[in-house]
């Protein structure tokens, strides 16, 4: 009796975990495929085209060798003192530093308000030569639960267009766990 009890017990377990299993397949978006992975507290979906790197605690995907346009995504713990600053005070900070380090660094616009997975989050674009490169970007910042979660989108100023939509999708299927 009591190996009868025991094996529906396994039986009912298995069925249970591979529904949970479909279940996480069935969620991916229509043309979609995974970026996050076990180090990481959220998840997020790039276009099923693109390329993902090996799983890391920084995960980002590009579009190929041909067209070097990537997302990556930062997680990363803030100071008491940035969560008083919020946002905004973020930005400004984050940006400073960015004028220091990359050449030619142009804010294109006044961060926008968005929402990330229902948190208030701040999106901007600027431009910067690095390396004799100019590169265009666009950086989605919020803070959530004790960290900062920065999704940066880069491209050439030729290609940054082409992907655009798929990056808003990204965005629109991000999941903070």
């Amino acid at each position: 009796m009591k190996l009868k009890a025991f094996i529906l017990t396994l039986l009912v377990a298995v069925i249970l975990l591979s529904s949970c299993a479909a279940k996480k397949d069935t969620d991916i978006p229509d043309g979609m495929q995974l970026l996050s992975n076990k180090y990481v507290d959220y998840t997020a979906y790039v276009p099923e085209e693109w390329k993902v790197n090996e799983p890391t605690a920084t995960p980002y995907a590009y579009v190929g060798t041909q067209d070097a346009s990537s997302v990556n995504i930062v997680a990363q713990s803030y100071t008491n003192e940035q969560a008083e600053a919020g946002l905004e005070g973020y930005w400004k900070s984050y940006s400073k530093d960015f004028k220091k380090s990359l050449s030619d660094f142009d804010c294109q616009s006044k961060p926008t308000e968005i929402l990330l997975d229902g948190v208030a989050a701040n999106q901007s674009v600027y431009t910067a030569t690095l390396s004799g490169i100019e590169y265009k970007y666009q950086q989605t910042i919020c803070m959530h639960e004790g960290y900062v979660y920065i999704i940066t989108y880069t491209s050439t100023p030729e290609l940054y267009d082409e992907h655009t939509d798929e990056v808003k999708k990204i965005i629109k299927t991000f999941k903070f766990d």
